[in-house]
């Protein structure tokens, strides 16, 4: 839809079996022209505006891999690179496995893929996915998690960071609390950090700070975060049906209404 809520238009993704997608998973083209989705199963479509025409441009699957997954996907502004964070949560029965973190940097048709960061989570603790944002010149990414450790009154906001032609970092800070319910990055570079009615802004140099509204808190009470605009407003995906989308401005605490 347009951002005053106009011109609504339903289109239909599928990435094969298990083909689940949640909100966050959901990326435009900078041009506009495309849609591209990643599915619980490790699928990435990309869904032409124009004709509606879905095509899958790339996987990551193999015999050992659980069919299951949570993922983030995000596109670089000149449109030429995706970046994608996966996790599986879906060891076997009875498997002690511990969960797989991933980040993968792939070409936007699909056919060139470099997974810049891997590691295996801690079986004591748990992890979850924070946003994806690139620098203003396509040449970097930074892709957020979080980890908590069970019994811990604390968690941690993780960050790798990416350039091209380097090796991927992880820097990471400590935080009160469990982990937040969701986060996306700011077209700063700061982390917006969402509990059950809360917000919290962790800027790149690592200090925290709590932001919360009357307005904030009715917004969250009856909705889920689905990303952010150029602006810097937090986008929310109500839980009624059919659902209304809105924006919440962190800096000023404005919650304006899109659609329907």
């Amino acid at each position: 839809m347009r951002p005053d809520g106009s011109q609504p238009q339903t289109i239909e993704l599928y990435g094969g079996r298990y083909d689940l997608y949640d909100e966050q998973t959901y990326a435009w083209a900078p041009d506009g022209s495309a849609v591209y989705g990643l599915s619980r199963n490790g699928y990435l479509v990309r869904c032409a505006l124009a004709d509606g025409e879905t095509q899958t441009i790339w996987s990551w699957r193999d015999e050992s891999t659980p069919p299951m997954f949570a993922g983030r996907i995000a596109v670089s502004p000149d449109g030429s690179t995706l970046a994608v964070s996966l996790i599986d949560y879906g060891p076997p029965q009875g498997s002690a496995q511990p969960h797989t973190f991933r980040v993968f940097v792939l070409s936007a048709d699909g056919k060139q893929s470099d997974m810049i960061w891997s590691d295996v989570s801690d079986p004591t603790s748990s992890l979850d996915l924070g946003g994806i944002v690139w620098t203003d010149d396509s040449s970097g990414v930074r892709v957020g998690r979080f980890t908590a450790e069970d019994g811990s009154r604390r968690s941690r906001v993780e960050t790798i960071t990416w350039r091209r032609g380097e090796d991927a970092t992880l820097t990471s800070r400590a935080r009160p609390g469990p982990p937040p319910a969701s986060s996306v990055f700011s077209p700063t570079g700061d982390v917006i950090a969402l509990g059950d009615s809360s917000l919290e802004r962790l800027d790149p140099t690592g200090a925290l700070t709590p932001v919360t509204t009357a307005a904030l808190r009715e917004a969250l009470s009856f909705a889920s975060v689905i990303g952010h605009d150029h602006r810097g407003r937090i986008i929310l995906r109500s839980w009624d049906f059919p659902p209304a989308i809105s924006a919440f401005d962190p800096a000023t605490g404005e919650h304006t209404h899109i659609y329907p």
